[in-house]
């Protein structure tokens, strides 16, 4: 077998060796998964921009033996008001974001391989995290620069790379699947946001209310958004420090961006759609899916 040291906490572990420790760890998912599907999985490479939400999509990803190589782009340290959706502890208060995910993925599977960007997506980390190796063949887009929305998508589709885009609002979950890979010539954000990607590369230094807009319209209008969290919208920077977001659809997200990736790597059809599960409509009375 093999020793490991985890510095962050002191902890020396003596482990089974790689191959070994794959075929426990995923023994449960037989045979939901084959053999020959788990390993093309674990081959599979992702990259994740923005580590709040996509943290719990790397986590995801890890417990379920997909992507054995993530690519990691963001700035951020971990704040108090992050702790009502991210999986982390009060002493990691003004760690980084990326630490504290990377930290939890070795402590999941210390073979898996980490690529670092900490500046985070920038019009100069762009060219790193898009073609660099290792060449990511599926990327989370989960930030709030609307401007490097659109730069990294036309990127991913000049070079065929799929992207993924997951927006939580209230109780729901918008999950936006941009296949550059099979469609080179498909729209941004599915076409849904008309004229924002221009509008945005045109006026990148937004006001407040360009911000709003931007994000409504990204979202697919505020038919789409919970009439609390566009009240919310006021409160930002007086009583609130950012939009409203609760960890149940955190979590969710998780679980949908796992499910996607599994889909997608193994070749299953999962078109450019955009999908919204509301919560409320699922768990309604009324609601088709009660059996």
């Amino acid at each position: 077998g093999n020793w490991i040291y985890f510095p962050w906490n002191g902890l020396l572990v003596h482990a089974i060796r790689e191959k070994e420790y794959f075929a426990l760890k995923t023994n449960r998912n037989k045979n939901i998964i084959t053999q020959e599907e788990q390993q093309k999985l674990h081959n599979f490479r992702v990259g994740i921009v923005g580590l709040s939400v996509g943290s719990n999509v790397a986590t995801a990803l890890a417990y379920s033996g997909i992507a054995r190589t993530i690519k990691l782009a963001e700035f951020d340290t971990l704040e108090t008001t992050n702790l009502n959706r991210i999986r982390a502890r009060i002493d990691q208060i003004g760690i980084r974001k990326i630490d504290i995910v990377s930290q939890q993925l070795y402590e999941i599977d210390p073979y898996i391989h980490l690529t670092h960007l900490t500046e985070g997506l920038t019009k100069d980390t762009l060219s790193e995290f898009v073609l660099a190796e290792p060449k990511p063949q599926l990327i989370f887009e989960i930030i709030d620069s609307f401007e490097m929305k659109i730069h990294l998508r036309e990127l991913a589709r000049a070079h065929r790379i799929p992207v993924i885009m997951v927006t939580n609002l209230g109780d729901r979950v918008l999950m936006d699947v941009e296949r550059y890979d099979i469609n080179p010539d498909a729209e941004f954000f599915n076409g849904r946001a008309g004229s924002v990607p221009h509008d945005i590369l045109e006026r990148p230094d937004v006001t407040a209310a360009d911000k709003h807009r931007y994000a409504v319209e990204l979202a697919g209008g505020a038919k789409h958004v919970p009439q609390r969290a566009i009240d919310s919208v006021n409160d930002i920077g007086k009583t609130l420090v950012g939009r409203p977001q609760l960890a149940s659809t955190v979590t969710a997200s998780g679980a949908f961006g796992a499910y996607l990736t599994k889909k997608i790597a193994l070749g299953e059809h999962i078109p450019s759609a955009s999908w919204l599960v509301d919560f409320d409509a699922v768990f309604s009375s009324r609601s088709p899916f009660v059996i």
